[in-house]
């Protein structure tokens, strides 16, 4: 089913500092100007990791523009996809890290998390987390659809839908679906959310202050979040304040 709903004009920069600081979030650092000049390369000479978030921008965007009602199993198979665009490319590099393995690519892991990531989920659950998260994404889309309008979000729906964006990149970070590139698969999936209700792509800040360590405000929230999800369970209705 169609819906007429605005997409948020995005425009290369954004993209561009979007992957820059989720990179750098994820201990990635390749700065803006790398990025820029990759973008002038043949896609075999691109960095796999610039190469891999294009293909997941493309594919989150793709996604958005379809402009259709949120079904649990479509965004899985969205998220799982964009998961090994992001992450296959460096799996598939020459010079790739002995961490990051194409063995578990496109599909819900089925074994512990690799790639340097943990997780509180063990892989036998991960299956029925993920579908009743993103069943719980459903039933917010629904809820909210008669107040999303072209151009326009009601004040108080696009503050819940922001919030709700917000906190499932968390939530897919402490369940970690995917053997590995999970963080940078979640961040892709809030912008996903993010736009699919009508609300501007979002870029995580990572200089809050500069004399802490990059992205530590984010770090220190991403506890918060944790420690919320260790208490409540990870699919609580609870948001961080």
């Amino acid at each position: 089913m169609l819906y007429n709903r605005h997409i948020p004009e995005t425009d290369q920069n954004t993209f561009i500092n979007f992957i820059c600081n989720s990179l750098i979030l994820s201990g990635i650092h390749i700065s803006h100007i790398q990025i820029r000049r990759s973008l002038n390369k043949e896609k075999e000479e691109m960095d796999p990791w610039v190469r891999g978030q294009l293909a997941g921008c493309n594919e989150a965007w793709k996604y958005v523009a379809q402009k259709k009602i949120i079904q649990c199993q479509d965004l899985i198979s969205c998220l799982m996809t964009i998961n090994e665009k992001t992450v296959g490319q460096v799996c598939r590099s020459d010079a790739c890290d002995s961490r990051y393995q194409s063995s578990e690519l496109n599909k819900l892991r089925t074994s512990k998390v690799g790639g340097g990531e943990t997780s509180s989920i063990p892989h036998e659950e991960v299956p029925s987390y993920i579908e009743k998260l993103f069943i719980n994404l459903e039933k917010h889309d629904l809820e909210n659809d008669e107040y999303i309008m072209p151009r326009r979000v009601r004040f108080s729906s696009a503050t819940k839908l922001a919030r709700i964006a917000w906190k499932t990149q968390f939530q897919i970070g402490y369940i970690c679906p995917f053997f590995q590139g999970n963080w940078l698969s979640a961040r892709l999936l809030m912008n996903i959310l993010r736009c699919h209700w009508s609300l501007p792509w979002l870029i995580m800040s990572t200089e809050d202050d500069p004399k802490q360590d990059k992205g530590r405000a984010y770090f220190d929230e991403r506890k918060k979040w944790f420690n919320l999800f260790d208490e409540e369970g990870v699919l609580t209705d609870i948001f961080v304040d």
